[in-house]
């Protein structure tokens, strides 16, 4: 049984002694080296010896060295790979423009397994493409059941080296970016905006989380949402007299799918300016509860630092439909008031004359009851004086 001895090391002008790390190997004949840096170019030898089990001995020389240059980091190219479908892949990458002839190649698969167990060759995507401002993209379709390693290969004129720039493993259901919701019904009622819409993906429909953004027509000031997840529908307040436009996105984030936000949908119109007046007394003091915004200011795709905040109109607003409904109220009451003061004694007076012409001797009881006989002061003051004197006496 032989023993073996890698040593690595990165070449250095004028250094004598090659070697800056080394690695004892059992009885294999090959070896994964790990934690080396990306983007550095290494140099390899190897070396052996007897284990002294069945034999003893020293080691050997150090073989020739082998050049060998790990990928570039990923994040250089801001290079980024999601699945908006659970099957295919979709990767993207930014290059420089000053290098508008550059070759880009895409390679994809399976990382290593355990050691000595056969690894799968690489892949190559054939769909590469250019978009807008030097980026590039190319979907391909992973093996199911593992996860993925990516690598670009980018090949500069004027005999320059190739760049090589390697993305860590990842799994499908880590790194999912669905399409962006579709909106399927935005009404307006009493003040509120009821929104609806549809999952951009049914498989993973009780995993999505929700964000609804709307601003003011010709307004960069959107107010943003979180919705609960697995929603598909919300209602907004919104300030009567005011056009709207409203969006939506979705992200995965559930126990087993997760990835990042969507694109927001297409913008929806909607006009609350027919609403101004109608049922403003039912929508301040419904008893469904409306969800309060979160304000941000955004742009591009809307992400920013977000608080909770109930602006000083929609209180204002609110203020008002309360002052409405007490101001009307009052003044119902006071109109009611002046024909009850004006009718309830003519009708008691006409009820007391016909019973008097129908039923005299009812009157007679009606009037005692009501108006009982005024006693004789002068009788009454006499008797008092007539006892007084019999006192004294």
């Amino acid at each position: 049984s032989i023993q073996s001895t890698v040593s690595t090391h990165t070449p250095r002008a004028g250094a004598a002694s090659p070697g800056v790390g080394q690695r004892l190997v059992q009885a294999n004949t090959w070896v994964v080296l790990q934690d080396l840096q990306p983007g550095v170019k290494y140099h390899i030898q190897v070396r052996s010896k007897p284990d002294g089990t069945s034999m003893d001995g020293v080691w050997g020389p150090w073989s020739q060295a082998v050049a060998a240059e790990t990928p570039h980091s990923s994040g250089d190219i801001r290079l980024c790979c999601s699945t908006p479908d659970l099957r295919h892949v979709r990767c993207e990458w930014s290059w420089d423009p000053a290098e508008p002839h550059s070759s880009h190649q895409l390679f994809y698969r399976p990382p290593p397994g355990r050691p000595g167990t056969r690894e799968d060759a690489w892949e190559q995507c054939q769909e590469v493409s250019r978009g807008a401002q030097s980026t590039h993209a190319c979907t391909f379709q992973p093996k199911a059941g593992s996860a993925i390693s990516v690598l670009v290969n980018v090949t500069r004129t004027h005999m320059l080296p190739t760049l090589s720039y390697f993305k860590e493993p990842f799994w499908l259901h880590q790194a999912v970016l669905t399409d962006a919701p579709q909106l399927v019904q935005a009404t307006v009622s009493q003040g509120r905006l009821t929104l609806q819409w549809l999952p951009p993906l049914e498989l993973l429909a009780e995993q999505l989380d929700y964000q609804v953004r709307y601003a003011m027509e010709n307004s960069h000031d959107w107010k943003v949402l979180q919705v609960p997840r697995a929603a598909r529908k919300e209602v907004l307040d919104l300030r009567p007299g005011t056009r709207y436009h409203a969006q939506v996105r979705a992200q995965p984030s559930g126990p087993w799918y997760q990835g990042s936000w969507s694109a927001w949908s297409k913008p929806v119109v909607v006009d609350a300016m027919a609403d101004v007046g109608k049922g403003q007394g039912r929508a301040g003091g419904c008893g469904q509860r409306s969800r309060r915004p979160q304000e941000t200011e955004s742009a591009g795709n809307g992400v920013g630092s977000t608080r909770q905040r109930v602006t000083g109109p929609r209180r204002a607003q609110r203020w008002w439909v309360w002052e409405g409904l007490q101001f009307q109220r009052s003044s119902s009451d006071a109109g009611w008031l002046i024909p009850s003061v004006t009718v309830v004694p003519l009708l008691f007076s006409a009820v007391l004359l016909g019973l008097r012409c129908t039923f005299p001797s009812l009157y007679s009881n009606v009037k005692q009851k009501l108006w009982p006989p005024v006693p004789d002061l002068h009788r009454a003051l006499g008797n008092f004086l007539q006892e007084s004197s019999k006192h004294g006496q």
